[in-house]
């Protein structure tokens, strides 16, 4: 008896992509493997567009990754408008701290907001190779208010979302779909963020900034533009902490994927 299944790529890597492109023996593989699926779910519409070109001629479903309910649950409404209030602001990357992942564009963002005038912290909340490096990179370069908090979870992590302000993602790395950025949103923070993997598919100006490729002057200038803007950073959060609950609640998320799997 044929079993029927599903195939859900969780990740995705855009190196790849080229090596099953010139690699007849290992496209073979990987069509054999996996396009005998009645159905594959993927987190980026660049990703179904891809696996069309090899040829799968099944149904694929575009989907995205969840926020935990109980981040979700952490954040009351009121929030927004006391970090309106605040005087002193607060930046946050929270992701593996690796050049890939853009920690210093991050760190090279938040030096020149400082300049600009503007009150405000950056929290590096996340482990990796490059941490070490980085805060020598703060030191060296005499940046003030960097704090490194490492790995954050549960209780922490929301904490850290509650008290910051705007959300960095300047990944260069191949993404899928970052629940970071999806916590972020979820959490009600604007967004300033490269167009990577499935955050094209979403990204607007109501969320926040986002860019094809780096610019440093026009990432500060709109980091800048929203601080100072307490009636644009409202409605930017506001719409961001409806956006993402709605969409990316896990609750949500799971039931679209049971949607999925019951019509197998």
């Amino acid at each position: 008896m044929k079993i029927k299944f599903v195939v859900f790529f969780r990740g995705w890597d855009n190196d790849f992509e080229t090596v099953l492109l010139n690699n007849n023996n290992k496209r073979k593989i990987f069509v054999d493997s996996f396009f005998k699926a009645e159905k594959i779910i993927v987190l980026a519409s660049d990703f179904k567009k891809f696996l069309r070109v090899l040829g799968y001629k099944g149904e694929l479903v575009l989907e995205t990754t969840l926020v935990e309910d109980s981040l979700v649950e952490c954040y009351h409404e009121a929030i927004i408008s006391q970090k309106v209030k605040q005087p002193q602001k607060t930046l946050l990357f929270l992701a593996r701290v690796e050049e890939s992942k853009g920690i210093y564009k991050v760190l090279e963002v938040f030096s020149r907001v400082l300049q600009k005038g503007i009150s405000c912290n950056l929290i590096i909340a996340g482990g990796g190779s490059e941490e070490l490096a980085a805060k020598k990179y703060v030191a060296d370069n005499r940046i003030p208010n960097v704090q490194f908090l490492g790995f954050v979870k549960s209780l922490k992590k929301a904490e850290v979302f509650n008290s910051s302000h705007i959300y960095l993602f300047f990944s260069e790395h191949g993404e899928g779909m970052p629940n970071s950025v999806l916590e972020a949103m979820a959490m009600g923070l604007p967004i300033v963020a490269s167009k990577i993997g499935g955050i094209k598919d979403f990204c607007s100006d109501q969320i926040g900034f986002f860019y094809q490729e780096y610019n440093l002057e026009k990432s500060v200038s709109y980091i800048v533009k929203v601080l100072r803007d307490g009636a644009l950073y409202l409605d930017i959060a506001t719409h961001n902490r409806g956006y993402g609950v709605e969409h990316f609640s896990a609750k949500i998320v799971v039931a679209r994927l049971r949607s999925i799997l019951e019509t197998v």
